[in-house]
């Protein structure tokens, strides 16, 4: 059950309320909309993220990646779908569901899981790993998975703290 409150017993003007309204009730969307002044800025990082030059393949995994550490649902069965419809392999995304070391055959995949699980993991990155990323996908798409990873687990969190739950069937993370 969501610590939020119901939006229909909250009083707000006719323009509180569609202003609230118009920010959606799903997903992070559902949390940031209380909260107008940080709805648009994060609204805008989600969608940059969404549309960036990253691979869609390789954002995918990550976002997977981190879902699981959080296991946060919500986000898992989202990028679940989209990673399978762009080409991630069904038993790599089971194998990061059910916490096991996935069975890769593409190095990039491989290096955006192994970035992605040390970073979340120990809070800190090697530079090995820092180097092979850097070489596998420059500078660019290097930030732009780092920053991801902060994103989505800034998502996760959030969704975690307050018990949103994801609509429909439970992935049983």
């Amino acid at each position: 059950m969501s610590r939020l409150p119901d939006p229909d017993t909250v009083s707000m003007t006719a323009e509180e309320r569609a202003t609230f309204d118009a920010r959606g009730a799903g997903g992070p969307s559902s949390v940031w909309r209380w909260v107008p002044a940080i709805a648009e800025p994060a609204n805008a990082l989600v969608l940059q993220m969404r549309n960036g030059s990253l691979d869609r393949r390789l954002y995918r995994v990550m976002c997977l990646v981190v879902a699981r550490t959080w296991t946060c649902e919500h986000v898992f069965r989202l990028h679940k779908r989209a990673a399978l419809e762009e080409g991630v392999a069904a038993d790599v995304i089971e194998a990061i569901r059910t916490r096991r070391v996935p069975p890769f055959t593409r190095e990039d995949e491989r290096i955006t899981y192994e970035l992605t699980t040390e970073l979340l993991t120990t809070r800190e990155l090697q530079l090995t790993t820092h180097d092979r990323a850097r070489e596998a996908f420059g500078l660019e798409h290097t930030i732009e998975l780092v920053t991801g990873i902060g994103v989505y687990s800034t998502i996760c969190g959030m969704l975690k703290a307050f018990d949103v739950a994801p609509e429909g069937e439970r992935e049983l993370l």
